[in-house]
């Protein structure tokens, strides 16, 4: 009797992972087993288990085997019912060879465990090709007339193409006229051009527009009235040019290191609160107006040295 107690205890406790596993059901499915080159074919790849199972579901390939292509993969499905949870995947397969072709197991792993799906055999059959049939004349193009709905959908794009054009212009004048600056006084012939540039200069510091958070505008001056002295004092491209051509074209001038160093800095200051949005720190302001001041100091101090030497 004690004997009998002891095997059922036995029996009974190792049923509870076979059940535990028996819980677990995954299946391959192909739809067709025969289609012809190039046709596709549905692969359902489905998986039941606990909702609190842990799914590693397979990664799939551009292809199955050498011969069984992956033409597209749905969206995972997802069914609960009661405890359990069923998640299903459909593939697109197809073949561009004739012949009898294996749409091999799928590996999947449940909770730790791996599971395999049934192996396919799936028969690629080749289009019949009639040759004694003589070649049939290619079909002219045919017109067909454009229905009520086609005329509408066509004049919805022309108008709302319409309204897309007037929007972009719209937008276009409005970045246009955002911060726009007004454009700096030009040099007059009778002014001396130390002059200009300092009551220039002088004029933009008055404004206070960095200190008003204008940085944009501020810079977009400060480099416009840099970039005319430097045409109008050395005969050099500077208004249309970027801060790397003007600075090849200042060893030619004989600027001193830390004064050519300096202005660099000041147009490359600039350009970053023109072009990149950036604010710059308040020393960094002041810095490039003083820069460009040095500049106009160290060319005036040039000269004097000149009419002296003379």
């Amino acid at each position: 009797m004690i004997h009998r107690i002891i095997i059922g205890l036995v029996l009974l406790l190792t049923s509870v992972p076979l059940a535990a596993q028996n819980t677990v059901s995954v299946e391959g499915k192909l739809f067709q087993n025969e289609i012809r080159i190039g046709e596709q074919v549905t692969y359902e790849l489905s998986i039941t288990a606990d909702q609190e199972s842990n799914i590693v579901w397979p990664i799939w390939l551009d292809t199955l085997s050498a011969k069984v292509e992956v033409v597209s993969i749905s969206k995972i499905d997802t069914t609960i019912l009661e405890d359990q949870v069923t998640l299903t995947q459909e593939l697109s397969l197809t073949s561009f060879d004739s012949g009898l072709w294996v749409v091999p197991p799928v590996l999947v792993q449940v909770n730790g465990n791996s599971f395999e799906t049934e192996a396919h055999l799936l028969s690629i059959q080749s289009i019949d090709v009639d040759t004694a049939s003589s070649l049939k004349e290619i079909k002219s193009i045919e017109e067909v007339p454009y229905t009520f709905k086609e005329i509408l959908m066509i004049g919805g794009t022309i108008v709302g193409g319409l309204w897309l054009i007037m929007g972009v212009i719209a937008l276009i004048v409005y970045l246009l006229g955002k911060n726009k600056v007004a454009p700096s006084e030009p040099v007059k012939e009778d002014i001396p051009l130390d002059i200009w540039v300092t009551q220039a200069l002088d004029d933009l510091e008055k404004k206070s527009l960095w200190q008003n958070g204008n940085h944009k505008i501020y810079h977009v001056e400060l480099s416009e009235i840099t970039r005319t002295y430097l045409e109008k004092q050395f005969n050099i491209l500077a208004l249309e040019s970027t801060t790397f051509e003007i600075e090849q074209q200042l060893p030619k001038i004989g600027f001193s290191p830390v004064i050519q160093q300096d202005l660099i800095q000041a147009l490359r200051i600039s350009d970053m609160a023109k072009f990149a949005k950036a604010q710059p720190l308040n020393t960094e302001n002041e810095f490039a107006l003083k820069a460009i001041r040095n500049v106009v100091v160290w060319v005036e101090q040039q000269k004097q040295q000149e009419h002296a030497g003379e």
